[in-house]
């Protein structure tokens, strides 16, 4: 799913992608060429908390301490053109 995500921003021209946690759903939002927020995709919330801990894993982020920010990053080498996603959340 995220190297799906990260080759359609790349492809775009999308800057940021957002994963954003709600009470009922995550959500996926990009910044568009123009620089505003676009919705793309909505989970259900068990999916997106998969997603969230799967992204976590990939970007080496430790999860031990819930309450503080966390920031992590991770390369996407099978691109075209290699790109990185910036991981910051804070739970």
């Amino acid at each position: 799913f995220w190297v799906e995500i990260v080759s359609r921003c790349v492809k775009e021209g999308w800057g940021d992608i957002h994963f954003e946690p709600n009470l009922r759903y995550y959500r996926v939002r990009v910044r568009n060429e123009i620089g505003k927020l676009e919705e793309i995709k909505v989970f259900n919330k068990e999916t997106g908390e998969k997603l969230l801990r799967q992204l976590l894993v990939r970007a080496n982020v430790d999860t031990t301490n819930p309450r503080i920010a966390k920031d992590g990053s991770i390369s996407f080498a099978d691109l075209d053109n290699r790109s990185a996603l910036k991981k910051e959340t804070v739970e």
